[in-house]
């Protein structure tokens, strides 16, 4: 080994900075989306484990979704959201930029900022489209869904408050009888049944908030806990009872003793 002849360092891989927050499969495609806590947004080939583009914000990253075909039939679109409560809408396009960094190492694509909204006063923490591509609808820390309209260019439609901070949203199909509904999932063990909003009658002019809906909250309590806490309260009762039961076997033998 020769220790005279040293070759300058060389990248390997890059990879983003701080923890992934969010993460989507393209539709049609090998590849994946990645959002980090510290603003940037990477595309990767899953084959080659290469990254593609990136595009770094100023806020931190909170939530990601590849935008299903409903939406944009190509799959080239992504929605990131952010911890000040923005939403993004991401675009990939063909990257004709010769002096671009990634354009140099054989990558084709870049992020292409399409539209931006603030519907939260907080982080974003889920983002959920109904399945036939009409309607986002975004769950945020500020204890509140938002919806907007997306044939109408994100439109803002209204919001409903929630109970507790928003952790998980998903739409349910409506099927015969049964409207389109967007179950909510937050902390506390709450959980809301939304019924989606009529794009058409809605009057927004006066508020964003959505009072007319018919929604439906329950709260799940473990049953795991109340077992367990009863169990406590039983071991301590026996406890109890066989001290109880040695301190008068102690006078009794005192008793006796003495005669």
């Amino acid at each position: 080994y020769n220790t005279t002849q040293r070759k300058s360092p060389e990248k390997v891989m890059s990879y983003l900075s701080g923890e992934v927050v969010g993460l989507a499969c393209s539709p049609v495609a090998l590849a994946a989306a990645s959002i980090a806590q510290n603003g940037s947004v990477a595309l990767y080939d899953l084959p080659s484990c290469q990254l593609l583009c990136q595009s770094h914000f100023s806020s931190g990253g909170s939530a990601l979704l590849w935008a299903p075909l409903s939406v944009d039939p190509r799959a080239c679109t992504v929605f990131t959201g952010y911890t000040d409560g923005v939403l993004r809408v991401l675009q990939l396009e063909k990257d004709t930029d010769v002096s671009s960094p990634l354009h140099k190492k054989g990558s084709e694509w870049r992020f292409t900022l399409k539209h931006a909204c603030k519907p939260h006063g907080k982080a974003i923490s889920t983002i959920a489209v109904e399945p036939k591509g009409a309607i986002m609808a975004t769950g945020g820390m500020d204890c509140t869904v938002f919806f907007l309209n997306i044939k109408s260019g994100y439109e803002p439609v209204g919001f409903v408050k929630t109970p507790a901070p928003v952790t998980g949203l998903q739409w349910s199909p409506g099927t015969g009888k049964r409207p389109l509904c967007l179950l909510v999932c937050c902390e506390e063990g709450f959980m809301m049944e939304i019924e989606a909003p009529p794009m058409e009658s809605l009057d927004v002019s006066k508020s964003f908030v959505l009072d007319g809906l018919n929604v439906t909250t329950r709260k799940f309590s473990s049953v795991k806990d109340k077992l367990r806490a009863e169990e406590a309260a039983e071991r301590r009762r026996v406890e109890r009872e066989r001290r109880r039961k040695e301190r008068e076997e102690a006078k009794e033998r005192r008793r006796r003793e003495l005669g």
